[in-house]
C-alpha cells in the first residue's frame, strides 16, 4: 500500500511540475485531467503536492489576480469541488444548459421547463407518466393538461404537479417552491403538500424547512435575478455559482449562513458575490475556475468539516 502512495505521489509530482512549467500547455493540461479522473487516490496525492508546493511557494497577500492555475487547482481539490463528476451528467440528460444563461425547453409532452444555467435533466416519458429526473442545477416547470401525471424526481424527492407550475433545485439538499396550483411532494416516506407560495427545503441532514415565499419572486434567475429575504448567503452564492464557469467556495461557515436580502443582479456573478459578502465583512479572491469567498479573501483557511 505504501509503494502504491508513494507511486502515486511520484506521478503527481511529474504532472504538476510539468504544469507548473507550461500552465497553458494542452498536452499538460489534459495530462493532469486524465490523472485526476482515475480515482480519489490520485486526486488525494495530487492535492498533498499542490499543499506543500503552495506552503513552499506562497502567493503574495495582496496579489488579487494571476493566481497560479495549480493553487486553484489544489483549492478546488481541497474543497471536494471537480468538475469531471458533473461533466458525466451532461451526457445523461435530455436538456441541459451551460453556464451563461437559462434556456427553456418544451417536453415531448408539451410541457414547459425552464432550466437554469448548468443546470440538466433527463426526460424519462411512457404511456403511463411523465417523470423527468432533474440531475443538476435547478428547473421551473409550467404542466399542460395530461391525463399521465407529471412528475420531477431530484435527490431521492418526487414531486407530483396538480395543475402548477414550480420550481425545484438541487442545491444543498433539495427543495420545491410553487407559484401556481399545487404540488405533492414525498420523499424517505414524508409526503407534502404544498401550495402557491409555499416552498420546503430538505437539507442533506434529512432536515425540513418549509417557509412562505411570494410566487412572483419564484425562479426569479428567468429574469436574471436572484431576490432573496434572509436568505443564508450560500444559497445566494448557489445561484450564482450556476452562472460561473468554475466554482465558488465560501470557506468560513458563519459567513455561509450569514443572512442576505435583496434583488441581486446574476448578469456580474462575481461582483453580486462581492458586493454580498461585503454586507458581512467577507472578501472574495477570483482565479480562473474558483472563486473563494472568506473574511480577509485568503484562498487557503478551508475550514474543514466538524
Amino acid at each position: 500500500m505504501d509503494n502504491e502512495r508513494e507511486r502515486l505521489r511520484q506521478q503527481a509530482v511529474d504532472i504538476f511540475l510539468d504544469l507548473e512549467e507550461c500552465p497553458d500547455g494542452a498536452a499538460e493540461q489534459e495530462a493532469c485531467a486524465a490523472f485526476l479522473a482515475r480515482g480519489d487516490a490520485e486526486r488525494s496525492a495530487y492535492a498533498s503536492v499542490a499543499r506543500t508546493w503552495a506552503a513552499a511557494h506562497p502567493a503574495p497577500r495582496h496579489r488579487q489576480r494571476g493566481v497560479p492555475a495549480v493553487l486553484v487547482l489544489a483549492v478546488a481539490l481541497l474543497a471536494g469541488v471537480l468538475l469531471g463528476p458533473e461533466a458525466m451528467l451532461w451526457h445523461r440528460s435530455d436538456y441541459s444548459t451551460e453556464a451563461s444563461a437559462p434556456r427553456h425547453f418544451t417536453a415531448t409532452s408539451g410541457d414547459l421547463l425552464y432550466l437554469d444555467a448548468s443546470s440538466a435533466i433527463d426526460e424519462q416519458f411512457d404511456a403511463n407518466r411523465r417523470t423527468l429526473v432533474l440531475l443538476e442545477g435547478a428547473a421551473y416547470f409550467e404542466t399542460v393538461q395530461d391525463a399521465r401525471p407529471f412528475l420531477v424526481e431530484a435527490d431521492g424527492l418526487t414531486a407530483r404537479a396538480i395543475g402548477t407550475a414550480f420550481v425545484v433545485e438541487r442545491s444543498n439538499g433539495v427543495s420545491v417552491a410553487v407559484a401556481k396550483g399545487q404540488v405533492e411532494a414525498t420523499r424517505d416516506g414524508q409526503r407534502f403538500m404544498l401550495s402557491a407560495g409555499e416552498k420546503i427545503h430538505i437539507l442533506p441532514d434529512g432536515r425540513v424547512v418549509r417557509t412562505d415565499i411570494v410566487p412572483a419572486t419564484i425562479a426569479a434567475w428567468r429574469g436574471n435575478q436572484a431576490i432573496t429575504k434572509n436568505t443564508p448567503l450560500s444559497e445566494l452564492a448557489a445561484t450564482l455559482d450556476r452562472r460561473f464557469r468554475g466554482r465558488i467556495v465560501i470557506t468560513d461557515r458563519n459567513l455561509a449562513a450569514a443572512r442576505v436580502s435583496g434583488v441581486f443582479s446574476l448578469a456580474d456573478p462575481i461582483a453580486t458575490l462581492r458586493l454580498a459578502a461585503s454586507l458581512h465583512g467577507g472578501a472574495v479572491t477570483a482565479a480562473p475556475f474558483l472563486a473563494v469567498v472568506s473574511p480577509d479573501g485568503s484562498l487557503f483557511d478551508l475550514q474543514t468539516p466538524d
